[in-house]
């Protein structure tokens, strides 16, 4: 509710304010309203997963010994690739409309993150090596030097000793940042990924790789440019108990 005016102090009410008209915004304001909408796409990087601080960490691997697997156990079998499920596509519009725009652009942003990821941890190929060139064609330039340096972005040493590892859950939250017509500028994706698996040794292992990553259209194509959070675990899982069998469904009395 407005405030209610007050009279001047000559005892006459105030004169009203002339109307104004709605205009389109200037050439600066728009700029301005990118800014803060880069300011608030920020802002989501830094508190997306609850996340506390900006560096990446990768956590010590498992303590049991294993040995180098064989070649043999690493036959490339058919597998399902990687492929993240967009849980969650959110806009900041600097300008009305886009919606559709938005929402492809946050599938691709989706199918590129999942060919990278399934490089990097799931793809036997590249256990040993760690992700190839084109798999770090993802990230810009800059970024690509950090993210190669991070250590989070792979199997590491652990690498090699690995004899299976499969996904168990790929889920993707986006938020895009769109311009004029619906133009996608920028995007934060909050992901969450999980993997089970064992060793050579038999050692069962579990995979959990969470962060923040920044992204932008590059050279028409979308590519990470930063990374404030990321944080990537490969630890001995708790073996999973059997079920029971059934009487009546084929167990033994």
């Amino acid at each position: 509710m407005p405030p209610a005016s007050h009279p001047s102090r000559s005892g006459h009410p105030p004169a009203a304010a002339p109307a104004t008209q709605p205009h389109r915004p200037g050439r600066w304001a728009t700029v301005a309203r990118a800014g803060a909408g880069a300011v608030a796409l920020a802002a989501l990087a830094v508190v997306a997963l609850g996340l506390p601080a900006p560096n990446s960490r990768r956590t010590p691997p498992p303590n049991p010994v294993a040995t180098r697997p064989a070649p043999a156990a690493r036959a490339l079998l058919p597998r399902p690739a990687l492929s993240f499920t967009v849980q969650q596509a959110g806009v900041i519009a600097l300008e009305p409309g886009g919606a559709p725009r938005a929402r492809r652009a946050a599938r691709e942003i989706g199918r590129v993150l999942s060919g990278f990821f399934d490089a990097a941890f799931f793809d036997p190929r590249w256990w040993e090596t760690g992700p190839p060139a084109q798999a770090w064609a993802v990230f810009a330039p800059p970024a690509r030097r950090a993210a190669r340096a991070d250590g989070s972005f792979g199997l590491g040493e652990l690498g090699p000793l690995v004899s299976a590892l499969a996904p168990t859950r790929a889920a993707l939250r986006v938020e895009l940042l769109t311009g004029p017509g619906g133009r996608p500028l920028a995007a934060t994706a909050d992901f969450v990924l999980r993997g089970r698996g064992e060793l050579a040794s038999g050692t069962p292992v579990a995979l959990e790789s969470r962060g923040v990553l920044l992204l932008r259209p590059v050279g028409g194509r979308w590519a990470v440019v930063g990374f404030p959070r990321v944080a990537t675990s490969l630890r001995e899982a708790p073996v999973r108990p059997a079920s029971p069998s059934t009487p009546g469904l084929g167990a033994t009395p």
